[in-house]
């Protein structure tokens, strides 16, 4: 009886909160946000140390956002100055996101050299918390860990 009473009184409260957070001016409790905008500090490690920032728009969010899209401009040194605009995704609820990128690498040397870039990590940030912490792979970074701060309207 006790075990029958627990899981109704789970059910209930999961019908309750589902109900609950369909109401548009409850939203924000219900589906807290990321902030629009963000700044991140990369430090790559292998093969080479490259040093690098990024300024990150959140132009697109899902209702929940649960999946959401950005653009981003990254510069930085890796073995010459480049400069990497890319176009972004990070998905996923509560903390954990998962993180896929891609666009292009223009390294600023004698010549101009122009690659393809992208990477694949994992960004934690609490929603309504300014705070980024990101780690993955990807080019021009290798391995990287990343720093940073949301800001802006959410």
């Amino acid at each position: 009886m006790k075990k029958l009473l627990i899981i109704f009184l789970m059910l209930f409260s999961q019908l309750f909160n589902n109900y609950y957070c369909q109401n548009d001016s409850i939203n924000k409790q219900c589906f807290p946000k990321h902030f629009k905008h963000s700044v991140c500090f990369n430090f790559g490690f292998f093969p080479l140390l490259n040093i690098s920032g990024h300024y990150e728009y959140k132009f697109w969010s899902s209702k929940r956002q649960t999946f959401n899209a950005t653009t981003r401009i990254n510069a930085g040194f890796l073995y010459l100055p480049y400069v990497n605009p890319t176009i972004g995704f990070f998905a996923g609820e509560g903390v954990t996101n998962i993180e896929l990128t891609g666009g292009i690498l223009v390294l600023d040397g004698e010549d101009i050299i122009v690659w393809p870039s992208g990477s694949l990590g994992f960004r934690f940030q609490k929603r309504e918390k300014p705070f980024i912490f990101r780690f993955g792979v990807g080019v021009p970074e290798m391995i990287y860990v990343s720093l940073g701060f949301g800001f802006g309207q959410k």
